[in-house]
């Protein structure tokens, strides 16, 4: 099933995936098919209930370029990418979900990485909507079968400071990886993540792999690294993602409800970040997690903007955020009157946003239309060479 012991390729497209095979395979389909070449493998490490589907799959295809490795007993997301990670060979990596779409020319961009000695590129990725998917509020970015992608695409290289990226990062709360390098819809030289793993002993060092990857690389790149305005992935928004039960209104709950969770993350939940099962309380804590194992503790993280972005958009939290609040109060006296001041400013961005979004004002992106498979996404980024 593996490929071949031969030279390493110049690209692992890491793809670590749980009882999801429905759309495992028609991405992994579609990239074979799409990119003929074989200067890369598809790193596929599948951690579901049953392993017999996707190594019946594996099997059929015969294809050197896939390597698949099952794991029967349970893993948490970050031990399972982790073991993605350890098991991919190209000099490049790039981290997709199992219902994410990768552009035809991403091992062009590799090689063109490669050619400039550049360790990490992030970029902005495109967003699809699967056929199949229920929004709750549609609106015309935001439907099924819609495909967005940045409105001016282009590799024009734009160099970054990792240091600075990590403080701004850190001074919105950790709400967005923003512009930290990642290997989550990003790429970056394997020898980066190596490093990761040397001084941590894990590529992953916190609950959530794309965020405490994000941050961890931020901590060992040793030079700057570059930004692209193109669609080198797209986030794929499927029926069973992270992000199709957000945008169904699933994405709270109990962190001891989460089985995905390490066990230790638990155990050392910060006081300050309401203990609570949300995106943006995984990825502060997260950060957290890293940020204490590469020793940095002088950097803070400002709280205050993760308060008021939980009242202003996850408001059924509210009693965990209070609490924390208050945990939070006894060191920053003047908490609450500076979550107010963030609060006001992100209603009046909430409002707009439902603007924008009703009458259509958001000009940094492309809506492509009647896309109704992964294949059909990645044949219209053809229209794109790097070139």
């Amino acid at each position: 099933m593996e490929m071949s012991q031969s030279a390493a390729p110049i690209l692992s497209i890491v793809i670590p995936t749980k009882d999801r095979p429905e759309c495992l395979v028609v991405v992994v389909d579609a990239i074979l098919e799409l990119i003929p070449t074989t200067d890369y493998e598809i790193v596929v490490q599948d951690n579901s209930t049953d392993g017999s589907i996707l190594a019946a799959y594996v099997d059929r295809k015969k294809d050197t370029r896939i390597k698949y490795e099952y794991h029967a007993g349970h893993l948490s997301v970050s031990d399972n990418s982790a073991r993605a990670v350890a098991n991919a060979r190209g000099k490049y990596l790039v981290f997709i979900g199992d219902d994410d779409i990768v552009s035809p020319y991403v091992c062009e961009i590799a090689h063109l990485l490669d050619k400039q000695d550049i360790e990490a590129l992030i970029y902005k990725p495109g967003n699809y909507y699967w056929s199949d998917v229920h929004v709750s509020n549609e609106n015309y970015y935001f439907r099924p079968g819609v495909m967005q992608i940045p409105q001016q695409v282009s590799m024009q290289l734009q160099p970054l400071v990792p240091e600075e990226q990590l403080q701004h990062t850190l001074g919105r709360g950790t709400l967005y990886i923003g512009n930290l390098p990642r290997i989550y819809h990003g790429m970056v030289k394997k020898e980066l993540m190596d490093r990761i793993m040397r001084h941590t002993g894990s590529y992953f060092p916190g609950a959530s792999p794309d965020m405490a990857s994000s941050i961890a690389l931020a901590c060992v790149a040793e030079k700057n690294y570059y930004y692209a305005n193109y669609p080198v992935t797209v986030t794929g928004v499927s029926k069973k993602s992270a992000a199709g039960m957000g945008i169904r209104n699933a994405h709270v709950g109990k962190l001891e409800d989460q089985k995905f969770l390490p066990p230790a993350t638990l155990a050392n939940w910060n006081i300050f970040v309401p203990r609570i099962w949300t995106g943006p309380t995984i990825y502060a804590q997260s950060a957290l997690e890293a940020l204490q194992q590469f020793g940095k503790t002088g950097l803070s993280l400002n709280y205050n903007e993760l308060y008021a972005y939980l009242l202003t958009y996850i408001p059924e939290v509210n009693t965990h955020t209070f609490k924390a609040m208050a945990a939070y109060r006894k060191k920053d006296p003047l908490c609450m009157w500076r979550v107010g001041a963030h609060y006001v400013k992100k209603m009046g961005g909430k409002w707009y946003a439902a603007l924008r979004n009703s009458w259509r004002l958001d000009r940094q992106i492309t809506v492509v239309e009647k896309m109704d498979t992964i294949y059909d996404c990645m044949n219209y980024l053809k229209k794109y060479p790097i070139g």
